[in-house]
């Protein structure tokens, strides 16, 4: 363990150099989490290449600079990223080919690439890009073997591949057979299985966000049956902490905020539909229904008030309340938004990127884009508030009493009499949609009808070309893409990243899968088994493979510093709202409350009024909340869009304004700055050690009990040892300086309690803040 030594002085607290090499240097030694495109090579050429795995990447890489999809700079009239392209004649006669199926001899594309003539060889030396041997024969094999050509990997039909037979290693369920099957082939092999006390640290804030009781660590350390972590896997997944945090993650996706944004960012109110995806989780909906709820429920034969609830998802835009805007280019910009977000967080794809012109990359062009556009384009809305403040129609208004008959799932704590929450709704006659040049508002072009590209799935002409016709393309059994995206987010839930390292990009710029047949088998395994969310991350977590150690070795660094292979569970920093709620958890602060509005809990002094640029109405000035509303979860913190909530934004909190399937991972020193000044922090590590004081006698079981709530193992001796000297230091210090004493336990609106001399009571807080300052406590391994 590695102590972290804070000095209480005016104002605060004085940062020490070693906290930051704590929480910054050793994240960055062992966070798996960043992406990559690359698996680990293995020198020995396979039996079969195949054209996305081996041969697109190569030519990706090296060939597409010159000739790839820029015309601009393509040379020589070669084009390699697409198969017409690739298999032209060329030159003024027409008498070559780069490529020859079958034919090694005559493919100049293999005599260029062999060639020693600096004159011939491609790529050309002045690229400064180079062929390696194996990837020069793997080439060549590829055309020996017909060179067959095929769709972008993602784009292909889900297979229901076979379950690999595996020589070694530990199996609970196929999931580890199709690991094990790829270290074998790279000669590696599982370093082994985490302790129980790291397991149950993991899976709990993997599942819920918060960490395990002490009470639950000791249950399952003393449950000696073969079944003791299914069974905590099941409560887990069974608890109102799963709905929550499944919940929060699904308002980055659904780039969820309490204010509407732009410059004035007047307050709404969309807490009932939050409210909605929690009871959804909690029971467990079927994820083709739980989407199908949100982008069409109003659609569905006689829509209850609750799938009309659900539609609120694509009303979490931002909507501008600014004078002098142009309305109709912001309606535009609405449904662009509800175009790009369906894009990104059912198909994992860059649709955003052929609203001016056709995809670069991938096999969609603009008119596909706007063709999608158009199921979004029939909302009766305006582009402007108006008048100033008035709630954006379509809307519904929910009542008190048809909350307490009926909508039992909505939280409505503060008594309102009535709830505004804007919702989908379907023009009578339909808007037309266009292509608009280059994206532009006002330069419509050739009319589009509602339709989907047909290099992903074309759209069944028996589906109503409605919203709910788009759900049930995306829900069709032939679509390769939405059960491959989805349980790659819940394999990145669990791992830190997805078999896909791109989770918005399944495209030909996205990563590659690491484990294509494991993902494939996932998808088939969600769609048959009636997509159950809950069942795939049980299958997920039940695997040996997460329930590896997270340390690594030297030799596995240096041959897969990205882990891509799985040998080893990945040690991951802990989210901006599990580090909020941790700390409130263990300190026994955490309000449990189920729902409801958004709350206000501590935030810097003067942020709002500072930040506001005129107008803001309710939302001018924070108005911080008082009593236990202020330890609510993070999940119902207030979203202020021009203003997010600043602690959670400096550990990567996604910023809302648009859909968010994986947020960035930095290390900064602002973070070390959090966790010693937060006021959220400081107060949790006073009431840890009243907590600690109420428990134990011995200075010694008082410092073991905090250690082991914050890190979920028992404290090393040396580890207790250093922590006793500190408190002695600190203890002394505040003898001689009581006024930081006092300082220090000021902090916080929860009441101070007398335990202990204020000298003692101030040193067992500055022990329980050190503690929570350890990389440690706010990461799971």
């Amino acid at each position: 363990m590695k102590l972290l030594t804070t000095r209480l002085k005016k104002p605060l607290i004085i940062i020490s150099g070693l906290i930051i090499i704590l929480l910054l240097v050793l994240p960055s030694c062992f966070d798996s989490t960043k992406q990559t495109a690359h698996t680990v090579a293995s020198e020995t050429l396979p039996d079969r290449i195949d054209f996305n795995f081996h041969i697109k990447p190569i030519l990706s890489d090296r060939c597409f600079a010159c000739h790839g999809p820029d015309a601009n700079s393509r040379e020589a009239g070669l084009r390699l990223d697409t198969e017409e392209g690739a298999f032209i004649a060329l030159g003024e006669h027409k008498d070559h080919h780069a490529i020859i199926a079958g034919d090694v001899e005559n493919s100049t594309l293999l005599q260029r690439i062999f060639s020693n003539d600096p004159d011939d060889i491609m790529p050309t030396p002045e690229s400064n890009l180079t062929l390696s041997d194996f990837e020069k024969e793997l080439l060549k094999k590829w055309i020996e073997q017909g060179a067959e050509w095929k769709k972008h990997w993602s784009f292909l039909p889900i297979g229901n591949p076979e379950i690999p037979e595996i020589k070694n290693g530990l199996v609970h369920n196929p999931v580890d057979n199709f690991v094990l099957k790829k270290l074998e082939t790279h000669g590696l092999q599982s370093l082994g299985q985490a302790k129980k006390e790291n397991l149950i640290r993991r899976v709990s804030f993997d599942l819920t966000g918060l960490p395990p009781t002490l009470q639950e660590i000791d249950d399952f350390l003393n449950d000696n049956s073969s079944n003791a972590f299914e069974k905590v896997v099941d409560r887990l997944l069974d608890s109102d902490a799963y709905a929550e945090a499944m919940t929060s993650q699904w308002l980055d996706l659904a780039r969820y905020a309490d204010s509407h944004g732009y410059q004035d960012d007047l307050e709404r109110i969309m807490f009932p539909w939050r409210d909605w995806v929690i009871h959804a989780f909690k029971k467990n909906m079927p994820y083709d229904e739980f989407v199908t709820w949100q982008l069409a429920g109003d659609l569905l034969p006689n829509p209850t008030r609750e799938q009309i609830i659900a539609t609120a998802f694509n009303r979490n835009h931002k909507i501008t309340q600014e004078g002098g805007v142009i309305p109709e280019e912001y309606r535009v910009e609405y449904v662009s938004d509800r175009t790009q977000t369906f894009g990104t967080a059912f198909l994992g794809l860059t649709f955003e990127c052929a609203k001016c012109h056709d995809h670069k990359y991938d096999a969609l062009s603009q008119k596909d884009y706007f063709s999608l556009f158009s199921f979004f384009n029939n909302i009766p809305e305006e582009g402007l508030i108006e008048p100033y403040g008035a709630i954006p129609k379509p809307y519904i208004t929910l009542t008190k009493k048809e909350i307490e008959e009926q909508l039992h799932f909505i939280k409505n704590l503060d008594k309102l009499d009535t709830i505004p929450l804007m919702v989908m709704e379907e023009m009578p006659k339909k808007r037309q949609a266009y292509i608009l040049n280059r994206g532009a508002y006002d330069k419509p072009t050739t009319p589009v009808d509602p339709d989907m590209p047909q290099s992903i799935l074309g759209f069944d002409q028996s589906f109503s070309k409605d919203r709910l016709g788009l759900s049930k393309w995306l829900f069709s059994k032939n679509n390769p893409l939405t059960a491959r995206v989805t349980v790659n987010r819940l394999w990145q839930q669990c791992f830190g990243k997805g078999i896909v390292a791109t989770p918005d990009d399944f495209g030909n710029q996205g990563s590659l899968p690491t484990h294509p047949e494991l993902l494939d088998w996932l998808a088939t395994q969600f769609m048959e088994n009636g997509w159950d969310q809950k069942a795939i991350l049980k299958t997920i977590v039940m695997s040996a493979t997460y329930q590896q150690v997270s340390k690594t070795t030297k030799h596995l660094q240096e041959i897969d510093p990205e882990n891509n292979l799985l040998a080893h569970a990945p040690r991951l920093r802990l989210s901006a709202e599990m580090i909020r709620d941790h700390v409130l958890a263990t300190s026994s602060l955490l309000d449990k409350t189920i729902g409801g509005p958004s709350v206000k809990p501590y935030q810097p002094e003067g942020l709002w009024a500072e930040t506001i640029g005129g107008g803001g109405g309710s939302l001018a000035k924070y108005v911080q909340d008082k009593g236990s509303k202020i330890y609510r979860r993070s999940i119902y913190t207030f979203w202020k869009r021009t203003v997010p909530p600043p602690s959670m934004m400096t550990f990567d909190a996604a910023s809302r304004d648009i859909c968010t399937v994986k947020r960035q991972s930095t290390s900064t020193p602002l973070q070390a700055l959090v966790m010693l000044n937060d006021p959220q922090v400081i107060e949790a590590s006073r009431v840890l050690a009243y907590r600690s004081l109420e428990t134990y006698q011995a200075l010694n079981d008082r410092i073991a009990m905090m250690f082991r709530l914050l890190t979920s193992r028992e404290i090393k001796e040396d580890e207790l040892k250093s922590l006793v000297i500190y408190f002695e230091e600190e203890k002394n210090r505040f003898k001689e300086n009581p006024k930081d004493a006092e300082a220090l336990l000021q902090i916080g609106e929860y009441p101070q309690k007398e335990l202990a001399p204020i000298s003692e009571m101030a040193a067992y807080t500055i022990i329980a803040n050190t503690i929570f300052n350890l990389d440690e406590t706010i990461t799971r391994g």
